[in-house]
């Protein structure tokens, strides 16, 4: 057993767990994604779905920083529970540079909605509709970890 001083407390706790959960999910439904996308990797055709539809490719560009935002979490949520400064600083890191990363995709899912394309319009449309849920979703749970992980008594706890 740990002494009493070396356990995280419960809110800790909650948000090493919420984030273990999180990235796990969003680093496997990243790599699902891109594996399902590149099945026919040696055909040429994803070269040509992105010459034609730069929204297309910007899906698949997003994925990236997610699987490293989420491979980040993992590794970060393992260090909350173990009461590591530099799992701290990189939760607080996490609570805003993802919230930026939604936001850039939603100003350009929404400028490339206004394409005379149907087709394309239609991909800058839903990209844009599942971003926006993912910032509902960041939103709140960055805030929380922001607000968490930089109160003096959950930093004191790091020290």
């Amino acid at each position: 057993m740990l002494p009493t001083a070396s356990r995280p407390s419960a809110s800790i706790i909650a948000a090493a767990v919420a984030l273990l959960l999180a990235s796990s999910g969003i680093v496997f439904w990243s790599v699902w994604y891109l594996r399902w996308v590149y099945r026919h990797a040696g055909s040429f055709r994803q070269i040509w779905v992105y010459a034609q539809a730069p929204s297309a490719a910007m899906f698949d560009f997003l994925t990236i920083p997610q699987i490293a935002f989420g491979l980040l979490g993992i590794i970060a949520s393992i260090g909350l529970l173990r009461l590591r400064e530099r799992a701290r600083k990189v939760a607080v890191f996490l609570s805003i540079a993802p919230i930026i990363g939604v936001v850039f995709a939603l100003l350009f899912f929404l400028s490339e909605s206004h394409v005379p394309h149907g087709a394309e319009s239609l991909n800058a449309g839903l990209g844009f509709l599942l971003y926006a849920g993912f910032l509902v979703i960041l939103l709140p749970l960055s805030i929380w970890w922001l607000v968490l992980f930089t109160r003096d008594k959950v930093r004191r706890q790091f020290q």
